[in-house]
């Protein structure tokens, strides 16, 4: 796999693609094999040490938690991340994803 590819899990509903997902980022341990990122075992990690390789999940969901603007759920996801420069990562995600930087203080109704 090529460093600027784009990888996607299609599947119908029930197929597994959640659990896939979980297993990855250290939510739901797989009952068997190995789980590498960048060839380094991952497998066992904590979710935000693994968030800190790189790996990171976006949700279907619009809002986290919906009292919080977009940018204070994407601060409370990185909390734990314990990163070099939070903000420098704040700021690679909304280059990649716009239309988040869009909605700026935007909270929902409560």
């Amino acid at each position: 796999m090529d460093e600027s590819e784009v990888v996607t899990l299609l599947g119908r509903n029930g197929a597994g693609k959640t659990t896939i997902i979980r297993s990855v980022m250290g939510l739901t341990p797989p009952s068997s094999g190995a789980i590498k990122f960048r060839g380094s075992a991952i497998l066992g990690l904590r979710p935000h040490q693994i968030f800190r390789k790189g790996i990171k999940i976006v949700r279907k969901e619009e809002v986290c938690f919906p009292a919080l603007s977009v940018e204070e759920n994407l601060k409370l996801a990185m909390f734990h991340a314990s990163l070099m420069n939070p903000a420098e990562e704040l700021d690679k995600v909304f280059a990649m994803f716009p239309v988040l930087q869009e909605s700026g203080d935007k909270r929902e109704a409560p």
